[in-house]
């Protein structure tokens, strides 16, 4: 099965995480919870993918300087809402530093959610092996 290159981007204030969830038009199952992530394009380094995707789904800022790559990369076999499975690779920047205003796009709703509610979502595989691992207790 082809590996897709992902990024996924890790916001943590005030014990709250930034997840975004999948409306209807995107190609994730709709209601499911991710990060702000997408694919990284050939003509883009991760971490150029990483400030665009950012922004396409949050409204949020962020500089290349901003972005600390987590080291550890994780792959997931993630159902899709054509009823396909895809692989991806997924690379995790922690983001500290963004500025604009939080909005919706065609494809995910962001909402800050509690650490204490994650496990109460529908979540992308992974998604809370990442939050555990970088948020603090």
């Amino acid at each position: 099965m082809e590996v897709i290159p992902t990024v996924w981007v890790l916001i943590i204030r005030e014990g709250k995480v930034l997840l975004v969830k999948h409306t209807k038009k995107a190609g994730h199952i709709e209601g499911v919870y991710g990060l702000p992530a997408g694919r990284v394009e050939v003509w883009e380094s991760l971490e150029q993918a990483a400030v665009r995707e950012l922004f396409e789904e949050t409204g949020y800022r962020c500089n290349i300087s901003d972005l600390q790559r987590t080291s550890k990369e994780y792959i997931a076999d993630i159902p899709r809402a054509d009823g396909s499975m895809k692989r991806y690779s997924m690379v995790v920047f922690i983001v500290d530093m963004f500025t604009g205003e939080l909005r919706s796009d065609s494809e995910t709703t962001p909402e800050w959610v509690e650490r204490d509610k994650i496990t109460t979502l529908p979540l992308l595989p992974n998604l809370l092996e990442i939050v555990r691992s970088y948020i603090s207790n």
